[in-house]
């Protein structure tokens, strides 16, 4: 199953002449592939945090294992100990297949220079 999907993954090909509703849904298949591994990665470090075998803290692996900055691996860390105060949490992550497919409301941004203000005339 895992092969297959990152076979799927390798196989694209940015010169191939796709529309942009297809490219679109590419992009929101590689978030649900990186929500997904995001949520299974912080199991796996709360797993970590329940050895109790003298290793190394989740934290720590978080960052020599993984290469995230410290910043990132105490949050990942704190996170990941949270889990165990939330079973119910855990096992909806555990049984996550990814991310629910509802659409994101982004802000729109406008592009070039804004409109002044007409100005007043003195009367």
């Amino acid at each position: 199953m895992f092969e297959a999907g990152l076979a799927e993954l390798k196989a694209f090909d940015p010169s191939a002449a796709l529309s942009r509703p297809e490219l679109a849904d590419a992009l929101d298949a590689r978030d649900k592939v990186i929500a997904l591994a995001e949520a299974n990665r912080l199991l796996v470090l709360a797993a970590i945090d329940g050895l109790d075998d003298n290793g190394s803290d989740a934290e720590r692996m978080g960052r020599n294992q993984s290469r995230r900055s410290s910043r990132k691996s105490k949050k990942d860390a704190k996170t990941a100990s949270a889990l165990k105060d939330m079973p119910t949490v855990a096992q909806k992550l555990a049984m996550a297949k990814s991310r629910p497919n509802t659409p994101r409301k982004r802000p729109m941004r406008r592009r070039g220079p804004r409109p002044r203000k007409p100005m007043s005339s003195p009367t």
